[in-house]
């Protein structure tokens, strides 16, 4: 183990198969000018592929592609910028608010406004009739439920007015009076209608109902 070499006792001990081979063995001695003459042959050849062994593996490392020379180069961006001072611009003046004129009081039915020449007596302004808007407005909203199929219809101006189980529907000139704006009142009802809506039903009937 130390020197690599063993007694013949201990090599007849523990290798007799190899000692006998190598005792059969006939050597054969080469002369010097065969030896020399093999070894121009080999040395040129062992050279050659020594060589191209070390060129090969110079090109395997250098030729592979790594993530540092793939990467795109870093923006140049610079550190000090030199800021250019801009034109001052001159305040334009706050334009100053102009009164807003008072709207006259837009005279009421029936009255009088005074002119140059004397008073004159302004025409009562028209009110909404049942033939000219209420009938159609009650038809799109409540026809539905108050039809002509019984309880309480709007088909027409009379059942309208003559109401159901409820009392009367309509009553001229009595809110009070009317379910129909009564039950329209708290705003909950299932056909219930607008603001304004409700509100031209309260001047309708503050106004006496009309038909025509």
């Amino acid at each position: 183990m130390i020197n690599g070499k063993l007694s013949r006792e201990e090599y007849e001990e523990d290798h007799p198969l190899e000692l006998e081979k190598r005792e059969i063995q006939t050597i054969v001695d080469i002369d010097s000018k065969t030896l020399r003459k093999r070894k121009m042959i080999f040395y040129p050849i062992a050279g050659a592929i020594t060589i191209l062994g070390i060129v090969g593996i110079y090109l395997w490392l250098t030729a592979e592609v790594t993530s540092i020379t793939t990467l795109p180069p870093a923006e140049r961006v610079a550190v000090v910028a030199t800021r250019i001072p801009t034109a001052t611009q001159t305040p334009e003046p706050t334009p100053i608010p102009t009164a807003t004129p008072t709207p006259e009081p837009t005279p009421t039915a029936g009255a009088e406004v005074p002119t140059e020449s004397g008073a004159i007596e302004v025409p009562a302004v028209p009110v909404n009739s049942w033939n000219s808007s209420i009938g159609a407005m009650l038809a799109d909203q409540c026809s539905m439920c108050h039809g002509k199929s019984g309880g309480y219809s709007v088909a027409d101006y009379t059942s309208a007015v003559e109401g159901g189980k409820s009392g009367p529907g309509i009553t001229p000139g009595d809110l009070a009076k009317s379910s129909l704006y009564q039950i329209q009142l708290p705003g909950n009802h299932p056909g219930q209608f607008s603001a304004a809506d409700l509100e031209l039903i309260k001047q309708w009937i503050e106004a006496g109902a009309p038909e025509q």
